[in-house]
């Protein structure tokens, strides 16, 4: 007789680290990926240029990360000091980027944040623009608040809901004990991390099979899907059709990056890199400065470009000709030397009004299936990781 497990669709970061954490508590899992690699949209790779990331260069630092880390024997890289310096373009680049006549709106918010007015918080389903200029000046609403958020979501951050987008900003704030802070890499890139979970998955006994899209499993074992969105829907077709019906009308978009290296001048802006309000005409949505952030990652000038999803299929020395002309705006000219792109059609979920909806039905995670991703009211690898713990320790009191 087959032993009770836990079967895991998906072996991109979400799945291997409940992967991880279940293993951990003792609970038997199989991961069934239908690509023919681990971790999803995460990669590093390195090009004739130097080292380059298909999506996040690193994690916010967090006492999940270090407890992962840790059991899986992968050491921290640092960030360079370099980094803390951030930008926002508003006609130069800023680095505290308030205007003169948006103090007083922005101190009576201050004021009221420190005494916990409600009046600030955002109302069921307000978008992130309405909330934004009820609470701030215009200018200010657009060329910070909005461009602050599209730096996280990869998009126009107008339209989608403030309540979900906020939610971390007005709720309880974890305790933390790690003395740890700000985004941390690995020597290898975020690709070491995924390679030493996978190990680590193996060697406790952890079974993973790769380009399989097989959903037969014993009776008595658990589901988790732990895919992105568009997939995620397509197995709720066969594991809970009513689920199923109710995601339809969730949405995701694309994002292109484009890593460039160039001849260094000397002369570059120093710092994490730059975000480019929309308002500017620019055609990135924003720039990391990769050579400030960590350490011995080329010896070039490296900046990566994060693009609209409608840049993912155009020719690219037309993206190449509209990342210069943007550069040209941002640092002395300099000579490109060679480029990589990654281009991922439906890539992150579409924080809207539709997901503020779905989401506030309640209708995941009370039983199998299961469900651990970005689509859940918290974006980001931090916040993914500490879902996948949580969710371990609750499948493993309620199903084991």
């Amino acid at each position: 007789m087959n032993k009770k497990k836990v079967v895991i669709y998906g072996a991109g970061f979400s799945g291997l680290c409940l992967a991880h954490f279940l293993l951990k508590r003792g609970v038997p899992v199989e991961v069934r990926e239908k690509s023919g690699v681990c971790g999803g949209l995460l990669g590093s790779h390195l090009t004739e240029w130097g080292h380059t990331e298909s999506a996040a260069n690193g994690l916010l630092a967090s006492d999940d990360l270090s407890e992962l880390c840790e059991d899986i024997g992968v050491k921290f890289l640092k960030p360079l000091a370099a980094n803390k310096k951030r930008y926002i373009f508003r006609g130069r680049l800023m680095s505290f980027p308030v205007k003169l006549m948006e103090w007083p709106r922005l101190i009576l918010f201050a004021l009221r944040y420190f005494l916990k007015s409600s009046g600030i918080r955002a109302r069921e389903f307000e978008t992130l623009q309405e909330w934004a200029e009820r609470n701030f000046s215009k200018s200010f609403a657009h060329d910070v608040i909005l461009t602050g958020f599209q730096g996280i979501y990869g998009a126009n951050t107008g339209q989608l809901s403030a309540t979900l987008l906020l939610r971390s900003f007005f709720g309880k704030k974890k305790d933390r004990q790690t003395d740890l802070k700000g985004t941390l890499s690995f020597k290898g890139g975020m690709g070491e991390l995924i390679q030493e979970l996978v190990h680590s998955i193996e060697s406790r006994g952890g079974i993973i099979h790769l380009n399989t899209v097989n959903t037969t499993q014993d009776t008595d074992d658990v589901s988790v899907i732990a895919t992105g969105l568009p997939a995620a829907k397509k197995l709720f077709e066969t594991f809970d059709a009513p689920v199923a019906h109710e995601m339809k009308d969730l949405k995701c978009a694309g994002i292109l990056s484009v890593t460039c290296f160039f001849k260094p001048t000397g002369l570059e802006p120093r710092g994490f890199g730059c975000l480019l309000p929309t308002e500017y005409k620019f055609n990135s949505l924003g720039v990391l400065f990769n050579t400030d952030i960590f350490s011995h990652r080329s010896d070039y000038r490296s900046e990566t470009y994060i693009m609209p999803e409608s840049y993912i299929d155009r020719p690219k020395e037309d993206v190449i000709e509209n990342i210069l002309a943007d550069r040209s705006r941002l640092a002395p000219e300099a000579p490109l030397v060679g480029s990589k792109f990654y281009g991922w059609h439906e890539a992150l979920p579409v924080y809207d009004k539709d997901l503020e909806v779905f989401l506030r039905k309640d209708l995941l995670n009370h039983k199998s299936p299961y469900v651990v991703g970005n689509y859940l009211g918290e974006i980001g690898l931090s916040k993914i990781l500490s879902q996948a713990k949580k969710l371990a320790e609750k499948i493993g009191e309620n199903e084991f």
